[in-house]
């Protein structure tokens, strides 16, 4: 009698093995289910702040060209007080610039994404230069080659940015 199992014991081992490998796979999937969870809120987190940091860059180089023309606006109507306040506001949105550029370069993941932010790194640095030589111009009371020099060089700058 010790080899025999009787049909109530197979079914109540078999529906035993059976809940216990139920319980085993469900609090598996719970878990799967919850790292996966959490995975995604990180990923979707991340992929978001990418995003937020390039309308940033590109938001704050669209700021900066609006800085430049108060500056010219400020020179035609030799208005010190105006002119001192746009180079502080075209200095300050340059380093607002600079900072998403530095904050979005360890985000990105893809070779295309750095080539595209580099480029318009190296637009906004052309045209900082000649940036400077427009404030000289305009420290020369130059306005109008300042004006053009804004308009011929530095406008099609932007197109890169």
């Amino acid at each position: 009698m010790r080899g025999t199992w009787t049909i109530g014991k197979k079914l109540y081992t078999g529906i035993g093995a059976m809940v216990i490998l139920l319980l085993g796979a469900g609090g598996e999937s719970w878990w799967i289910a919850t790292t996966l969870k959490s995975e995604l809120d990180a990923a979707a987190k991340e992929n978001a702040r990418r995003f937020e940091l390039s309308l940033t860059v590109a938001s704050d180089a669209g700021s900066v060209q609006s800085a430049e023309r108060r500056l010219l606006i400020a020179a035609y109507r030799r208005d010190m007080t105006q002119i001192d306040a746009a180079r502080k506001e075209l200095a300050d949105e340059l380093r607002d610039f600079q900072r998403s550029v530095d904050t979005l370069r360890p985000m990105l993941t893809s070779d295309d994404d750095r080539r595209t932010l580099d480029e318009a790194d190296r637009a906004m640095r052309s045209w900082a230069l000649v940036n400077r030589d427009v404030q000289a111009l305009i420290d020369n009371r130059r306005l109008t080659d300042g004006a053009k020099m804004a308009t011929e060089k530095a406008s099609p700058i932007f197109l890169n940015i």
